[in-house]
């Protein structure tokens, strides 16, 4: 699809892209390697195909699989909008985006493997799909997160998951089942947490 963006210097100068169709292992490593100035990045209405050309080390696209490491320390992005119908976020995907603020996730997500937003220190506000069930180890650590929701449907948080984060407030919510070790530790700034489970 982005090969449609002809030249090294007509890639390297986009800023703000919309992608419409299908996108696969050679479209990330267009994104994530050839954008180098891309800063607002809206898949919205495109959609991730399986592809045997690796992308970033041993991983390829799947389909409707926002893979491993697709957009890490993608160092200028602000804003992305998601595929609508992926359903997984892989590990480190948006590893050390520290420039990263705004994140649309769809509804069609659930889960959210380890380290996907970690260091991600500019990320302070995330609506979480309400169809989420694992959050993974680390996923929001080392990074600026305030405030956030857990949707009901949520059963899992690993280790670590939201450890050195800012949160100031957290509500789990009653369908969570597993909070792993050192999930909230190093939070300086969280003070109110209540629990909706039936049992503590």
């Amino acid at each position: 699809v982005l090969t449609a963006i002809g030249g090294s210097t007509n890639q390297t100068s986009v800023i703000d892209l919309k992608v419409i169709g299908t996108i696969n292992s050679y479209d990330i490593v267009v994104l994530h390697d050839k954008m180098i100035e891309l800063r607002y990045l809206d898949l919205s209405e495109a959609r991730i195909v399986a592809n045997p050309y690796c992308y970033y080390e041993n991983y390829c696209t799947e389909d409707d699989v926002l893979g491993p490491n697709s957009f890490r320390e993608k160092s200028r992005l602000i804003s992305i909008k998601l595929p609508a119908e992926i359903k997984s976020i892989g590990y480190n995907a948006f590893y050390n985006c520290q420039k990263l603020s705004e994140v649309v996730i769809p509804n069609s997500v659930t889960r959210i493997d380890e380290q996907a937003f970690s260091y991600c220190n500019s990320l302070q506000f995330i609506t979480l799909p309400n169809k989420l069930e694992y959050i993974g180890s680390s996923a929001f650590a080392w990074g600026g997160l305030k405030e956030i929701s857990f949707p009901t449907t949520l059963t899992r948080i690993e280790w670590g998951a939201f450890q050195s984060s800012q949160l100031e407030t957290v509500r789990i919510p009653s369908s969570l089942q597993y909070i792993g070790s050192s999930a909230f530790q190093w939070c300086p700034n969280l003070k109110k947490v209540y629990t909706y489970t039936i049992e503590p």
